[in-house]
């Protein structure tokens, strides 16, 4: 038979997913070390994506407004993601992607719905935000090479190093 239970080993394995569980929510309720406010994912969020969460927002409204379903569903994940990392007092930086995720879902609805539009003012001014942001984050990075800059001397060789036979 090709049910897991059948199999003592695999209904082992199976029977121990319990244990798995209990050991992940006894550190994560007891923070070991990593205790941060509720809040700490959000104030992560608003500090390093701030460009998301505008886009996720945006996109979130427009499926409002159309009644999509695949974007309500996003919002209902990332809030209740969201929720569930806020609650729990053991917070490191890495687990924000986990509410990242469908923030830039739907993120990305609004970028489909600007590519489906029929005014090519609209995708035109898009295609200008997005060069004029690349250009910023061009420039941005080259402020970090200068000599008052407080960079590691190794950092800002490995800025100056790359050509453009590196990307």
């Amino acid at each position: 038979s090709a049910c897991a239970w059948s199999r003592p080993r695999e209904r082992a394995g199976l029977a121990a997913i319990p244990e798995g569980f209990l050991a992940w929510g006894g550190r994560g309720l007891s923070g070991e070390g990593h205790d941060k406010p509720w809040w700490y994912f959000v104030a992560l969020l608003a500090r390093e994506e701030p460009w998301t969460i505008a886009a996720g927002a945006i996109g979130l409204l427009g499926a409002a407004v159309r009644r999509e379903p695949f974007v309500t569903g996003l919002t209902v994940w990332f809030v209740l993601i969201l929720a569930a990392y806020s609650a729990v007092p053991y917070k490191t930086p890495w687990l924000v992607l986990n509410p990242l995720l469908p923030l830039l879902l739907m993120a990305g609805a609004l970028v489909d719905r600007v590519r489906q539009s029929r005014r090519p003012a609209l995708r035109g001014g898009v295609a200008a935000a997005l060069a004029l942001g690349c250009a910023g984050v061009w420039s941005g990075t080259l402020w970090l090479t200068v000599e008052e800059a407080d960079l590691p001397p190794a950092q800002k060789a490995s800025l100056l190093e790359p050509s453009s036979r590196d990307t």
